[in-house]
C-alpha cells in the first residue's frame, strides 16, 4: 500500500517511484493469473463448490481423436488421446468436473450424483489443476 503525507505535492521523480511501484505490483498480479488463467476461468461455483464444467475444457477435436485412436480405458476424457498417465477426474450427471476431495454424502448433499472416475492425460491435468485431480497407480 502506498501513503503520502498531508499536503505532499508530487514532483516528477517522486511520481515516478509511486508509479513504479503500482506497475511491478501489478505486473506480479498479472504474471499470477496468466499462469492460474487456464484453471481460474473454467471453474464456476455450483451450491457451494468450485467445479468445471467439461464442454469448457474438453477438446474441439476429441471426437476426432477417439475415431482416429479409438475409445479404449486409456482415452484421456478431456483430448480423447490414448494416455498412459494415473490421473484421474471425478465427473458428474450434470457435466461437472469435481473437486478430488469430494465424497458421494457430499455429491448427494450438493444436488450431484457421480459418473464416475475418468482417465486424464499428463498435458490435459495441467488444465484442471490439483485439486481436480485423483491419482491412481
Amino acid at each position: 500500500m502506498l501513503s503520502v503525507e498531508p499536503g505532499f505535492v508530487p514532483g516528477f521523480s517522486s511520481a515516478k517511484k509511486i508509479f513504479s511501484k503500482i506497475f511491478v505490483e501489478t505486473e506480479s498480479l498479472c504474471i499470477f493469473a496468466k499462469q492460474n488463467n487456464n484453471i481460474m476461468k473454467n471453474t464456476i461455483n455450483h451450491n457451494g463448490i468450485e467445479v468445471i464444467k467439461l464442454n469448457s475444457i474438453r477438446s474441439a477435436k476429441y471426437d476426432d481423436n477417439v475415431e482416429r485412436h479409438g475409445e479404449h480405458s486409456n482415452t484421456c476424457f478431456i483430448c480423447g488421446k490414448p494416455t498412459g498417465s494415473h490421473w484421474f477426474v471425478h465427473f458428474t450427471t450434470r457435466g461437472f468436473l469435481i473437486p478430488a476431495d469430494i465424497d458421494e454424502t457430499e455429491l448427494e448433499f450438493r444436488n450431484l450424483e457421480s459418473q464416475g472416475c475418468f482417465p486424464i492425460g499428463s498435458e490435459c491435468a495441467k488444465k484442471v489443476g490439483k485439486q481436480f485431480l485423483i491419482e491412481f497407480k
